[in-house]
C-alpha cells in the first residue's frame, strides 16, 4: 500500500509541475489552482496517516515480541 501512495504522490508532483509550467497556477480563482491546493492538502494528510499507521505497526510488533518472550 505504501508503494501505491508513493506512486500517487509522484504523479501529483509531476502533474503539478506540468500545470505550473503552463502558467495555470498563477491565478488563485482558476479551478486548476484550487484543485491543486486541495490535492496537495489531501496528499499531506495521507502521508501523515501512513506515518501514524507505521508507528502503530512498530508499537504492535514491540508489544507482540514482549508478550511472546514472557
Amino acid at each position: 500500500m505504501v508503494r501505491r501512495i508513493e506512486v500517487l504522490l509522484a504523479d501529483i508532483k509531476r502533474l503539478r509541475a506540468e500545470i505550473q509550467a503552463a502558467g495555470r497556477l498563477s491565478d488563485e480563482s482558476k479551478p486548476e489552482t484550487q484543485l491543486v491546493k486541495v490535492v496537495d492538502e489531501l496528499a499531506f494528510i495521507v502521508q501523515g496517516q501512513f506515518g501514524e499507521i507505521e508507528k502503530l505497526k512498530r508499537e504492535v510488533r514491540k508489544s507482540t515480541r514482549r508478550t511472546v518472550k514472557r
